[in-house]
């Protein structure tokens, strides 16, 4: 949990964006380690949001045990998206 210097060449034109927000790195970034994947942050608080992203995930349902979508493979009165 540190802050690093974003180093490129002056050539370089790609972009880099914050792991967490999705803000543009500029100069520096917050890089912390969450379940052993190097995150790289525009802001220090951005660990914490980021810590909070994960218990509300870990209890939220996932895609397909939400009843809106077996509804829509299952319900032949659900609207289906024209193709």
């Amino acid at each position: 949990m540190s802050w690093v210097e974003l180093r490129k060449p002056w050539h370089d034109t790609s972009v880099d964006y914050c792991d967490v927000c999705g803000n543009l790195l500029i100069h520096e970034y917050w890089e912390f380690n969450a379940g052993g994947e190097i995150m790289r942050a525009c802001r220090e608080d951005d660990e914490q949001l980021w810590a909070r992203l994960e218990t509300f995930r870990a209890t939220y349902p996932s895609t397909t045990e939400n009843s809106i979508y077996r509804a829509r493979l299952t319900d032949t009165k659900f609207p289906q998206a024209k193709e």
